[in-house]
């Protein structure tokens, strides 16, 4: 839930935010009553924030419901995550996913979590659980584990003492096998995942060294199988991630 309306002195300004966060990919349109419960806010106060919202033009409405609005799409595309990194970003990894077939991912250390910036679809593409914008954990995903083996070794320690979500039976969830992985990665400069979120999907990902903005950023490759070893993909991933990083410095 995307808040809680008996937190104490919880300002309009976080109430309003909470709405907007009620929206996802599986939830682009919601009813009054879906949206008071998904922001954790009674339905008079979800009812006259989001009336705010749609004159801001920041929420949109119709029969159907609410869903967010053009301003805040208009907003959002402004950061420079989007607005640059993403723009410069793109026509390799639209290189390489026209090369190999393949999904390519490019995603931001976000406090604890990664945040999808941008992706790119292939001709033989994996149905992929993630989407520009979306948030997943760093232990499950391949630029989610490349970003936390960048991290300092308390901050990984840090990050695995939480509860951390099993997606597939194949999700590595203890801790002390998480911290080898972290190790390994270092060692071999890209992170691997063997359907660790989704059944059916692996990755390759490798951190970028350019940090625009002060963002760690990481580049992957999502696959239904590695048809080679993935120290294989891993090399065509390091010539997109070289490029990527020319064009974030130049």
């Amino acid at each position: 839930m995307a808040g809680n309306a008996g937190e104490p002195g919880r300002s309009v300004l976080s109430r309003a935010a909470a709405l907007l966060r009620a929206f996802d990919d599986d939830h682009l349109q919601l009813t009054l009553s879906e949206l008071s419960e998904r922001a954790g806010l009674p339905l008079t106060t979800a009812h006259r924030l989001a009336g705010e919202l749609v004159t801001l033009g920041l929420l949109e409405r119709d029969e159907r419901g609410y869903r967010v609005g053009l301003e805040a799409f208009g907003i959002g595309v402004q950061a420079p995550a989007y607005a640059r990194v993403r723009r410069l970003a793109l026509p390799f990894m639209s290189e390489l996913s026209a090369q190999t077939g393949e999904n390519v991912q490019l995603a931001a250390l976000d406090g604890d979590a990664v945040v999808y910036l941008e992706r790119t679809v292939g001709r033989r593409s994996v149905p992929l659980v993630s989407y520009p914008g979306s948030r997943l954990p760093l232990h499950a995903t391949g630029v989610g584990k490349a970003l936390l083996a960048s991290m300092p070794d308390d901050d990984v320690r840090r990050v695995l003492s939480q509860p951390l979500t099993r997606f597939t039976p194949r999700t590595i969830t203890a801790p002390g096998a998480l911290l080898r992985e972290v190790r390994a990665i270092r060692e071999r400069g890209f992170a691997f995942t063997k359907e660790e979120v989704s059944l059916g999907s692996f990755s390759v990902a490798q951190v970028l060294s350019a940090t625009p903005y002060g963002m760690r950023l990481a580049v992957g490759v999502t696959v239904r199988r590695i048809v080679r070893t993935p120290a294989a993909v891993a090399a065509r991933l390091a010539t997109c991630a070289t490029d990527i990083d020319t064009a974030l410095t130049s």
